[in-house]
């Protein structure tokens, strides 16, 4: 029998973040929030999530993961701010090295 999980909102993630810059543990957050361990770590730590993304990778088929990929780059661009001036600066480095 599967494990229906329940989802987060975008004010849940947000009251977890502030939490968390109030000092609380992920145990804590999770206990008074009502979600497990985990599901606060995943929202909270970048690298819990992406281990998780690359973990269920391995569960899908090799012939969808390039659509996988490209779909969750793709909204992981217009979503994060951050992230995307990563990529620019990359495509920038790779264009100079190319061109030089």
């Amino acid at each position: 029998m599967k494990t229906k999980y329940k989802k987060t909102t975008e004010e849940e993630r947000k009251v977890m973040k502030e939490m968390r810059e109030k000092g609380l543990t992920y145990k804590a957050i999770a206990k008074k929030l009502g979600f497990v361990q985990s599901t606060i770590q995943y929202h909270l730590n970048e690298k819990t999530k992406e281990k998780t993304i690359q973990r269920s990778l391995k569960n899908i088929k090799p012939r969808d993961r390039k659509k996988y990929n490209k779909e969750y780059m793709s909204e992981r661009y217009n979503n994060d701010e951050e992230f995307r001036e990563r990529v620019k600066t990359h495509s920038r480095e790779c264009w100079r090295r190319k061109n030089a």
